[in-house]
């Protein structure tokens, strides 16, 4: 068993002797929280590879968003693997979402787990899964939206808010930012395609900000069997009691998880 638990775009893995197959688990990464609002978990994917010995499997494990920052004026990164950026506040920002984790062979991903939004100011984000949450909001319609696997989520805008942007493919929209505003939006995830950043709040009110949305998984590869597919819940990562889930990785403000099997 291989685990690979720190941030990486890509990693190698070479598949050894006599290795037709290997059991492949992918755990996103958790968004940014705000204080006591949770970031979006990552999303679990996982399934049985068809390989050959002495191939090169691409590994890419999602990196954390970072939390917020309170009365700094400044943004909150997003994690790497397409995490969106936390946006910009003068009291306070959102935080940014988590990145995805992927396995690819020759540049094609095979499986891919959504990454969480970024909380915002008394807003949790949405949690990354086969189709992305979405963040929540005081005023509706300024929430980051999670992405589906054909489309990423649609920024967050809405009267008395600056908006935050669209998600894209593997690539969560950044939270709404300006220099002159009170409170940032969270960032969107990152996935097969991305969630969307959460709208920030332009007046002395907080109620228009947004947290971020999460970001899609997806099984791509037409060799991968006996597939799953779950989603974060509330900050928490998916599928946490599998025997080799490694603690707190795929939480929110935590990085996320690979783990390559050869079966015996």
């Amino acid at each position: 068993m291989t685990v690979f638990t720190s941030p990486t775009a890509a990693a190698d893995y070479v598949v050894p002797d006599h290795c037709t197959s290997i059991i492949v688990k992918v755990w996103g990464a958790g968004g940014g929280y705000y204080g006591g609002s949770p970031g979006g978990a990552g999303g679990f994917t996982g399934g049985t590879l068809t390989v050959t010995p002495g191939q090169t499997l691409t590994v890419s494990v999602g990196g954390a968003g970072a939390g917020n920052f309170a009365g700094s004026g400044q943004t909150a990164a997003g994690g790497l693997n397409g995490g969106g950026i936390g946006g910009m506040g003068i009291f306070s920002s959102g935080g940014g979402g988590g990145g995805y984790s992927a396995v690819s062979i020759l540049g094609t991903i095979q499986l891919i787990a959504g990454g969480g939004g970024g909380a915002a100011t008394n807003n949790s984000a949405g949690d990354g899964g086969e189709t992305g949450g979405d963040g929540t909001s005081w005023t509706a319609g300024n929430q980051g939206f999670g992405a589906t696997n054909s489309a990423g989520g649609a920024g967050g805008a809405g009267s008395g808010s600056f908006a935050g942007t669209d998600g894209s493919f593997l690539s969560g929209g950044d939270g709404g930012s300006d220099a002159s505003i009170n409170f940032g939006g969270g960032g969107g995830g990152g996935g097969y395609y991305g969630g969307s950043g959460g709208s920030s709040a332009s007046s002395g009110s907080w109620f228009p900000v947004g947290g971020g949305g999460g970001g899609s998984s997806y099984i791509i590869g037409t060799g991968v069997s006996s597939t799953s597919m779950i989603s974060g819940a509330t900050g928490v990562a998916a599928n946490n009691s599998d025997p080799h889930y490694v603690a707190t990785h795929g939480d929110a403000g935590n990085d996320g998880l690979v783990v390559l099997i050869t079966p015996p």
